[in-house]
């Protein structure tokens, strides 16, 4: 997507530039060849269990490759130059307006508590199918499969600015007239949404951590609004 609005707001914020170096020096982490592995064994975000009568990876606790700082971590690891490039270019384009209207302390809130629920419903979905079959190769792929980005953090921003910004207009790759905030994001949503049940095998997006990260913050939202913040 790509902001049509005032010029002031495209301005980096210190939370916004201090994430995206830091997601920005990870990735640079997880492309060298010595510290590739460490990255993706333990900073991306696994499923919490592991199928019967398979032997455990090496170092694990109990629970696979799972252990309890990734559904933070998984945030700032990416998957390739692309998946960086258009999460940073969403936060920056969308996070900038709302630090500057919360303020530094709430949008970081904002955005590592969207990421959470991004991590909460995918981990579901994948308990969902885990424990929906019997199928040892199936429940090795759950729990051998990771997660990785900061897509669910930033659909929480993106359904925040949909929200108090419903009628801003955007200009969405592709598309050659510009569409209102509100629509652009429900559209989204609704791609997602028909993804998540499609099941298609060739899809490799975490569709229900996108949903998740937007059901988050429309919880947070009306309570902030309430309060005076919005």
């Amino acid at each position: 997507m790509l902001y049509y609005g005032t010029p002031s707001f495209r301005l980096l914020t210190p939370v916004i530039k201090n994430l995206l170096i830091i997601n920005g020096l990870v990735y640079l982490f997880s492309i060298a060849e010595d510290s590739a592995p460490f990255v993706y064994r333990f900073l991306s975000l696994y499923y919490f269990e592991w199928p019967e009568y398979v032997e455990p990876p090496p170092l694990s606790v109990g629970l696979g490759y799972f252990f309890p700082w990734q559904p933070v971590t998984y945030m700032f690891v990416h998957g390739g130059f692309s998946h960086l490039f258009f999460n940073m270019f969403s936060m920056w384009m969308f996070g900038s307006v709302l630090e500057r209207i919360w303020g530094s302390r709430r949008f970081l809130k904002f955005y590592l508590v969207c990421g959470l629920g991004a991590a909460v419903a995918h981990l579901l979905y994948y308990m969902v199918i885990f424990h929906s079959t019997n199928n040892i190769i199936t429940q090795w792929r759950v729990s051998s499969t990771p997660a990785v980005g900061a897509s669910g953090a930033v659909y929480g921003l993106l359904l925040a600015y949909a929200m108090l910004f419903p009628n801003t207009e955007l200009f969405i790759f592709f598309i050659p007239f510009p569409v209102k905030a509100k629509y652009a994001v429900l559209g989204l949503l609704a791609i997602d949404l028909f993804m998540a049940f499609a099941g298609f095998e060739w899809d490799q997006v975490a569709h229900f951590a996108h949903l998740g990260g937007a059901l988050t913050g429309f919880l947070i939202l009306p309570r902030w609004r309430h309060k005076g913040i919005w």
